[in-house]
Formats: structure tokens, sequence, C-alpha cells
């Protein structure tokens, strides 16, 4: 069963809610698919993210799963990073003057085969120049514009520093960004660490060196989504034929007088999508600006087309390059901010954050009247779980849970859910018609916000010193609910278990 987003605006924090009006020329409709196609910008970046929630459910829009390397699953939505399928920007149409300076635009001419003479030639000069450097380095800018009619009315971009140093130290760190949602990434040989500026979270892994990069999930999703695999595959390693045969085609478009000067113009065709490179027309033709087709992108990962007027915009460029020159003395230098939050990976929930800590107190109004307070259950294992009636994996969920609760009733075990800004009326139907009998809490946003709730259903387990054990989001775990109330029951800490969440 899949977590699904959090209802109106209402129940959003204020931060959520206040960006909404912004774009206030479009139609619900047409913002709602704006901030969905906008998604595939990056696996981790700009932070309209968080407008997703509200947008989707007062839309109406279809929720779908995401579509990412290792398999499908739900969305574990956030109202402020997380994460809704990625789904990708459309491209505006080429204009000959500025041709390098706009979307590309997929021709409906029958397409080429194969890898063109001039194009492989502009693609081993460079190849032969990067795997031979024994260090590289780079400024690296992503943008992401919006067009209506033509117009743009937004722009959004980050700027990074790349650094490599063979064989295994390399780094992307952030540089500035117009949103607060961007991560940075440093791997000094022994271990790679992770930083989510957005969500204030870090995650230290094992090393994972640029001929790996293809097994790392976050890197594989950030680099197609980005349109960089050249970019990766190059770094990693990859034979120049093998690099080739990636492609459907990759043809030589012309050499261009663009902003940066006369560079190579290359297309090429993966998995159903175009991309657009431009390299120096000098050897060793550096790699200057990788583009791919948003609209193509955007109906691979089943997100359809946009509204009418609405056009979208992704490229990335690179300056600065550098071979074989010394690295700054602090490029592959692991410092975790002590200040953020550590999760076992970084597209964990927050609320993942809250477990091994005293859970946030609170007091709220019971839909049958009274009033609970966390702080009366001291001695207790307290259930908490965040739910609503239009919420199928809540609905299918909430009895379950009930059911395994009341089984350790006895033990000390207590089940409060609670229930999200809905009407006491609607509620009390729901539970009349499903023959529940539970003491729901209500919640008007504050119970949400401390609890770190990005998608509903969020169970929480405090033990009997009011200390977080377990935080479950969604409800594919449902069958190791039983073992976990067994261990808390019998005093046993679950605090150092990884945390779970709805599995992607």
């Amino acid at each position: 069963m899949p977590t699904i987003h959090l209802p109106p605006r209402a129940s959003l924090p204020e931060n959520v809610r206040a960006p909404l009006p912004a774009l206030h020329d479009f139609s619900l409709t047409d913002f709602s698919m704006l901030c969905l196609t906008r998604m595939l910008a990056s696996s981790r970046r700009f932070a309209t993210w968080a407008l997703l929630p509200a947008v989707a459910l007062l839309t109406g829009c279809e929720q779908k799963g995401p579509s990412t390397p290792g398999g499908s699953g739900s969305p574990s939505v956030t109202p402020g990073a997380a994460a809704l399928a990625p789904a990708d920007p459309k491209a505006a149409p080429i204009s000959p003057a500025v041709a390098a300076d706009v979307a590309p635009k997929a021709d409906d001419k029958p397409q080429p085969k194969g890898v063109s003479t001039e194009a492989k030639q502009v693609l081993a000069d460079w190849y032969a120049a990067v795997t031979a450097a024994k260090s590289l380095s780079a400024d690296a800018a992503a943008k992401f514009v919006v067009l209506k009619d033509g117009s743009e009315v937004q722009a959004v971009s980050e700027a990074y520093k790349f650094a490599l140093q063979r064989p295994d130290l390399w780094s992307l760190k952030l540089v500035k960004s117009d949103e607060d949602s961007s991560v940075s990434l440093v791997n000094d040989g022994k271990q790679l660490l992770t930083v989510d500026a957005g969500k204030k979270v870090y995650t230290l892994g094992l090393s994972i060196p640029p001929a790996n990069w293809s097994k790392s999930l976050v890197l594989t999703r950030a680099l197609a989504q980005q349109g960089l695999p050249l970019v990766a595959d190059a770094v990693g390693g990859m034979s120049l034929d093998a690099l080739c045969a990636k492609y459907e085609f990759i043809e030589y478009v012309g050499l261009e007088v663009t902003s940066g000067g006369k560079q190579h113009h290359l297309r090429a065709l993966a998995e159903g999508v175009h991309h657009d490179f431009w390299f120096d027309s000098e050897k060793p033709h550096a790699l200057r600006k990788a583009q791919p087709n948003a609209a193509e992108m955007a109906a691979k990962n089943g997100r359809g087309s946009l509204p009418p007027g609405i056009q979208l915009n992704l490229y990335v460029t690179f300056d600065g390059w550098q071979y074989d020159a010394p690295a700054s003395a602090d490029a592959f230098t692991i410092t975790p901010p002590t200040d953020y939050d550590r999760l076992e990976n970084i597209d964990d929930p927050l609320a993942m954050t809250l477990v091994g800590k005293a859970a946030p107190a609170f007091e709220a109004p019971l839909l049958d009247g009274g009033t609970f307070k966390l702080a009366d259950q001291k001695g207790k294992i307290v259930v908490l779980d965040f739910w609503a009636t239009w919420c199928p994996p809540c609905v299918a969920g909430l009895p379950k849970l009930a059911e395994m609760t009341a089984k350790y009733k006895a033990d000390g075990v207590v089940f409060y859910p609670i229930n999200l800004q809905e009407d006491p009326a609607t509620v009390k139907a729901f539970l009349e018609e499903k023959k529940l009998e539970l003491p729901i809490v209500k919640d008007e946003g504050a119970i949400v916000a401390k609890y770190k709730v990005s998608g509903v259903p969020q169970t929480v387990f405090i033990d009997r010193e009011g200390v977080v054990q377990v935080v479950h989001v969604g409800i594919g775990e449902l069958e190791a609910i039983p073992k976990q109330l067994a261990d808390l029951v019998a005093g046993k800490s679950l605090a150092h278990v990884k945390p779970t969440a709805e599995k992607k």
C-alpha cells in the first residue's frame, strides 16, 4: 500500500503554504502539472517539491509511485522535500539564432542509427582527455526555466563544484542555490557523505569510486535525471565503444556560435529520450552543456504532456574544466554538519530523525470529548497513527493496527490514532461504518509538524520512557509490527534498528 499526500493547504506548515499563490496567473491544473513535471529537474533539487502535496490534492491530479532505478513504488510524500516520482520538464523549441541556449526539440523526421563519423571524433577527443587525466575539476550549473505562452515566469538555478582525483576521490559540492533543497556529496575513498541542505540531514555510507557510480541508486538517478549519464560513463572509465553503444544514435548537428563561443553540437537518443550536448570547438573539446528533451522524459516517466502554453526547460552547463590540476585542500574532506540529523538513507522521510529521541510533547482534544496529553502516558507504550478517511492505505491499516495493539493492552500498550483535520462528523461516520471504537485525537496541524509527518499513514512507537523507538511511513511493514510490539513490551530497545519507510 502506498503512502499518500497530505490533504489541503491548511494542513501544511506556513512555509509550505505561503509560496502557493506565487504563480497566480496559472490555473490550479496548470500549476499542478508544472510542479509535477518539474520533479525531474534533479533527484534532490529545487524546493518546489514543497508545493506538491497541496497542489496535487487541490487539483485532484493522479498520484503515481516513483519511477526510479531499482523498481516502482509508492510516493513517500513530503511537504518540504520529498518524493513524488520524478517527472520531467517539457522542452522549448529550438530557435536557429540561439540554438545552443534554448531547449532542444526532437524532429519528426526518421532518426539516424549508430554514431556519425564527425560525432565520434568529437567524443573520442573529449573522452581521451577525460580518461587520461589523473584529476579533473569543473564548475557545474543546473538551471530550470518555466515559460507560459513563451514568457519566462520562473527560473531556478544551482551551482556546484565538481572535483575528481583518481582512483576514488571525488566531490560535488553546492556553491549556491536559489532554493533550499540541495545536495552535496563527498567521497574520500573510505566513505561517502551526502548532505541535504533542505532537509538538514546527512548520510554516511560506503565509498563509491567513479567506476561504481552506476551501482548507486542516488547517483544513477541524479545523473540520469540531469541528462548526464554521458559524463558519468566517461569519468567512470567505460570504453568509448561501450559508451556509444548505450545510444541508439549520436549525430553531429553542426558547429554553432553560442554565448560560449564556437561549439560542436551533438544529438543523441537513449531509451526514447533525446539528449543534446555542446563541446568546445578546440581540442580537447570540453563538454560545455548537456540538455535532455524534457517532454520526452516526462512521457517516459508516465507524466503525460503539459497544459497548453506551458513549457519547461532544463539544462546543465560546465565551465572552468581543469585536467591534472591539484585539488583544493578540502575538496575531499568529509565533515558532517554538527547541527544536521543523520539518516540511514538520504531519501528517508524526515520523521526517521525522531528515532532515539524524546517524543515531542503535545496536548490535543479527543473526538469524543476530553483531552489527550502525551505526558500522561509515561510508563505506557504509546502507538500513534497519523491517518485520514480519504487515505486508502490509512483505511486499510487502521483496523489492523487496532487489532495488533489491542492484544497488548494488558501489557500497557495504548493506541491513539491522530486524525488530520477532518470534520468530526466524517470521522464518526467512518468509525461507525467500520465498527471501530478508538480514541481519536484531533489535529489541526501542530502535531503533524512536531512529528515531521510528510505522508500518511505514519505510525510512531513511543516506549515507556517517552523515547521514539520506531517510525513507519506507509503500511508496507505491517508484518513487522507484532514482533516490534512484543520486543517493546519485553523492554527491548529498537531505536538502534534501522527505521523503516515505505519501500520504493
